[in-house]
Order: structure tokens, then sequence, then C-alpha cells
């Protein structure tokens, strides 16, 4: 019986001791205070206008696959990244765009967000568009733009 009560002593703390070294190294390898989460979601017959500056390319229509990271520290939000993924069909030249989008959330300055986007089409379209959003007034400032 004393043999018994000793081996699981003894297993529980080797159970106990294993527990506390994995949460240390854990430890050792992000900050306590902060919190990161990720999540991910598709979105299925989205559409959108594609334009390059002041012309329409295509109405495009198709389905997105979203990927947002948020950090926080101590409860308050530090940062949020979302990523899009998709495959779009225009409607009106029929090509078949793959089409990638990064957004970047600055907490910090809640009116502004900044925004890239790539539109790579099968037919040789290639669209690529920098701009920043302004939420005072639902503004668009296209920064930069490179159609082929």
């Amino acid at each position: 019986m004393k043999k018994t009560i000793y081996l699981i002593l003894v297993a529980f703390l080797i159970v106990l001791g294993s527990s506390k070294v994995d949460n240390v190294s854990a430890q050792g390898k992000s900050d306590p205070k902060k919190e990161q989460t990720a999540h991910r979601w598709t979105s299925e017959n989205v559409e959108f206008e594609l334009w390059c500056g002041d012309k329409l390319i295509d109405f495009l229509v198709g389905d997105v696959d979203v990927h947002c990271t948020m950090q926080y520290e101590n409860g308050v939000l530090l940062f949020m990244n979302m990523t899009f993924h998709g495959t779009f069909k225009g409607q009106t030249s029929g090509e078949v765009f793959k089409y990638k989008e990064i957004t970047k959330y600055d907490p910090s300055n809640v009116k502004i967000y900044k925004d890239h986007f790539n539109a790579v089409g099968d037919k040789g379209s290639h669209v690529i568009v920098s701009y920043t959003f302004l939420t005072e007034g639902w503004v668009f400032v296209l920064n930069k733009a490179i159609c082929k």
C-alpha cells in the first residue's frame, strides 16, 4: 500500500513538474500582458467594382477567405491586420482574378486605414493598388495604382 501511494505521489509530482516547465517555456516566448487572437471566415458572393485610378476594369463577383489577427495588451487593442484571399470572375470580361488584400488597422488613429491589394487575371490583367481610407466622410485616397 505504501508503495502504491508513493508511486502515485511520484507520478503526480512528475506531471506537475512537466506542466510547470511547459508553462515557463511558453511564458519566456511571449509577454504575459499581451494576448493575440486570430479569426478566419469565408464570405461568399462578394461583389465589387475593380478600378484602376479613374478607369473601371470590371465588376467582380466571387468568394473571399478572410484571416484577422489582433493583439491586445492589458485589454487594449494594439493592432489588427486582415488578409483577404479570393477568386473572382469579371462579369464583363469573363476573366478570373486571384485577389489578395492586406488591411492594417492602427487603433491609435481610428480615422485612417492603410490598405493595398493585388488582382491578377487569367487573361493577363494585373492591378496593384495601395490606398488610404479616411473613415470621416468615407474617403478613399489613392496612393498608387499600377495596371497592366
